[in-house]
């Protein structure tokens, strides 16, 4: 009997211990698991908290470095024409980058400035969308103006569109580039706009625009040198100066009409004549031509 008391006493013993020891080792993984996800969540909260404090560090890094940076903004344009070249593209970088210097690339603003100061050159008659390219770069969608003549005040000659709104270029007299061909209004009584992108005032820049406009589609148009507007105000008559030296006066704007002169296409017809027989729209002469009647009167009376 005493060795069977012996025998159950130490097998609940034993299984007192092997109860305790499943216990202890539950424990050990219940908080085995609990550490690992604490060590886990620990990391995870030191990466996020590394990121928090770098970003802003990166951030103001990369502003200061644009800030301090004197390099011209690029800018990319989705459709620009042949005659916006390089010196146009560098010259309206300038001012965009002028604008934006010692604002953030992180400046809500800078958008907006850069929008503001392209509609303010007058070269774009819509500005659509502006984008700022992971480069660094702007990206332009807009619609050009179309420059089309130079109108002379004094001793500059302004660059204009076809509806006579001043462009952000000038030239002294005499000194502008041989091409493109833009031909000059000359003799307007009308002092330039102040602002770039208004429009002449005046009715004779507007006349002698009309004229070169009506002139345009001739292969002679080069030999245009220059419309001459000084006679318009007063007798409504406008001349054509021509490469070779000499002068044509035309009279009425194509778009009006005077049962005293010749019709506009008559007229036209005058010059190809001269332009076909002399290869030059002046006669070769030199000289001062009258186109208004039915024969073209020259300088000292003569007549084709």
């Amino acid at each position: 009997m005493k060795s069977a008391s012996k025998s159950s006493r130490a097998n609940r013993s034993q299984g007192a211990l092997a109860n305790r020891l499943e216990a202890w080792n539950t424990a050990l993984v219940h908080y085995r698991g609990a550490l690992s996800g604490l060590a886990w969540f620990l990391v995870v909260a030191a990466i996020i908290g590394m990121i928090a404090w770098s970003i802003p560090k990166l951030e103001d890094r990369f502003a200061q470095d644009a800030m301090l940076s004197e390099r011209a903004i690029e800018i990319e344009y989705l459709h620009a024409p042949a005659w916006f070249d390089k010196d146009c593209r560098s010259a309206l970088a300038a001012c965009v980058t002028e604008q934006l210097r010692g604002t953030s690339p992180f400046d809500p603003q800078r958008l907006a400035k850069a929008v503001s100061t392209l509609k303010a050159s007058g070269w774009f008659v819509e500005v659509r969308q502006v984008q700022l390219r992971a480069s660094g770069s702007l990206e332009v969608d807009a619609s050009f103006t179309t420059p089309f003549a130079m109108v002379r005040a004094g001793d500059t000659e302004y660059l204009v569109d076809v509806a006579g709104r001043r462009l952000g270029m000038t030239w002294i007299a005499g000194t502008r580039p041989a091409t493109p061909h833009y031909p000059s209004i000359v003799g307007t009584q009308w002092a330039p706009p102040d602002e770039i992108g208004a429009q002449w005032k005046g009715g004779d820049v507007t006349a002698g625009l009309e004229l070169a406009k009506f002139l345009a589609h001739k292969k002679w148009f080069h030999q245009v040198s220059a419309i001459d507007v000084s006679q318009f105000t007063d007798l409504r008559t406008l001349a054509i100066v021509a490469a070779g030296g000499g002068t044509i006066v035309w009279g009425l704007p194509p778009n009006d009409h005077d049962a005293a002169e010749v019709i506009p296409e008559t007229k036209l017809s005058y010059i190809d004549h001269f332009y076909t027989r002399y290869g030059r729209i002046d006669s070769g002469a030199g000289k001062m031509m009258d186109l208004r009647g039915d024969l073209v009167t020259l300088a000292g009376g003569s007549r084709e």
